[in-house]
This record gives C-alpha cells, sequence and structure tokens, in this order.
C-alpha cells in the first residue's frame, strides 16, 4: 500500500510533515503569538529522546518550545498519523564476509498504529533513533516495499 492522494500531507510524513500541515510555513498575514522559548529543555534522557521522536515522526515539539497553538490541534498531534495498521517490506542485505551472499526476508508489523509505536519504542529506549531507517518511520511516504543494503529499491 503506498500512501497517495490530493493532499498536501499525503507524501509527507515523518519529518517534512509539519510542512505539509502548514506550522511552519504559515501565512504572512496570519498573527501568531510567540511563546517564551527560555523554558528549560528535558533534562532527563526518557524527555530528550521523546524530543528527538517527535522531530523525527513529524510531531510539534512540546507546547513551551514552540509557537502558541490551540488545544485542539495539541490534542490531535500526540498520536502519529497517517495512522497505518500494516507496513511490509522484503529486506535484501548483503553479508559482510560474502558479498556473493544476500539473505532476504520480509518484515511485517501490524497493530492498530505501526508508526505510533516505533515513536513509542523509541522514547521506551528500545529502538535505538540514531539508527532507525527512514522507510520504518514513515519518512518515505511509503507503507511496503523491497529495501537493499538500506535503501529503498522497487515501489
Amino acid at each position: 500500500m503506498t500512501l497517495c492522494g490530493a493532499s498536501r500531507e499525503s507524501s509527507s510524513l515523518g519529518a517534512w510533515r509539519i510542512y505539509a500541515k502548514g506550522w511552519v510555513d504559515g501565512s504572512p498575514l496570519a498573527p501568531e503569538s510567540i511563546v517564551d522559548e527560555s523554558a528549560a529543555l528535558p533534562t532527563d534522557d526518557r524527555g530528550k529522546r521523546e524530543m528527538l521522536a517527535r522531530a523525527r515522526f513529524g510531531m510539534k515539539v512540546c507546547k513551551s518550545n514552540s509557537l502558541a497553538v490551540s488545544e485542539e490541534d495539541e490534542e490531535a498531534d500526540d498520536i502519529v498519523t497517517p495512522a497505518l495498521e500494516r507496513v511490509e517490506w522484503e529486506i535484501v542485505h548483503g553479508y559482510p564476509d560474502d558479498p556473493s551472499f544476500s539473505p532476504n526476508f520480509t518484515m511485517r508489523l501490524e497493530g492498530t498504529n505501526v508508526f505510533h509505536g516505533i515513536y513509542e519504542g523509541i522514547v521506551d529506549d528500545w529502538i535505538d533513533w540514531e539508527r532507525i531507517p527512514g522507510w520504518l518511520t514513515g519518512e518515505e511516504g511509503r507503507s511496503e516495499g523491497k529495501i537493499r543494503d538500506g535503501r529503498i529499491v522497487e515501489m
């Protein structure tokens, strides 16, 4: 299943979602109240992971570090969208000691919201946020395909 449609958000997922939603490129005529950015950033490891995961999945950062938004926008942003129930990837990766041997396997993740589950895994520190590929966070705008040596090769 490939995400498609006529909206700006159809292929703008992950970190690019802030542009599709208009959170960064708003109207030059729209008044925006700036919230004091001198509030302390998270000091604990979980807070830092959550801040980085929110940026990686295209979610707004905490209200104290961004432009003021209405309450309804903030509630809608607590869940990673799109809420996909299944993603499936065929992964082919060359064996380091023998380049002629390239094992492949199919990875299927199923649940109520697969990308939000990955987000929670990063926040809970059982997924390394520095090493997770973009196709597994929704940044590529796809939910299935073939991965060869870390890159999408087939649509």
